[in-house]
């Protein structure tokens, strides 16, 4: 037998909505950006196209884009992001003046992903251990913000009724 037990935290939609609070919105602003945060993945990624979402919400694109700037000034940092990229570009911008690794972040990740750190370091002109420092400030980013709350769905966690261990000689129950 297994008991499954609810375990409800607070997730990523309902903190980014308690911040919205603190920043003055006209109430079709704030309905745009609770919008936009009601669409996030559970990264913390927007996938739609703001064309797409200014098109549901009869609205203008400048404006959806607008309040996606709000949302990506919450927190977590790089939260409402559309790819990797952006992702780490938004948490530089709000912490770190690393021009080498803002730009490996803008243009080169894949190349960082398959190790090809002397071709970076010839295309930006800098040396090797430029790209490595990058790198290790890149690595303190977080490519998911939003991995760190509850998913949507409820999280169900499986406890055993119970538990057999194996001893020297012996099983214990």
């Amino acid at each position: 037998m297994w008991n499954v037990s609810d375990n409800r935290g607070e997730d990523l939609a309902e903190y980014l909505i308690s911040q919205l609070v603190t920043i003055p919105l006209t109430d079709r602003e704030q309905a745009i950006a609770e919008y936009l945060i009601d669409l996030l993945d559970s990264r913390g990624y927007l996938t739609e196209e703001t064309e797409q979402i200014a098109d549901q919400l009869e609205t203008e694109e400048d404006e959806v884009a607008r309040m996606l700037q709000v949302v990506q000034s919450l927190e977590p940092a790089g939260v409402g992001a559309r790819d990797l990229s952006e992702c780490l570009l938004i948490q530089m911008d709000q912490k770190i003046e690393d021009t080498i690794a803002r730009k490996i972040a803008a243009d080169y990740l894949e190349q960082l992903g398959k190790n090809q750190l002397p071709q970076i370091a010839r295309k930006l002109k800098v040396t090797v251990d430029d790209v490595l420092q990058a790198m290790e400030v890149i690595r303190e980013l977080n490519p998911k913000p939003g991995n760190s709350f509850s998913s949507r769905e409820n999280l169900k966690y499986i406890t055993p009724d119970v538990t057999v261990v194996k001893l020297k000689d012996y099983y214990e129950i």
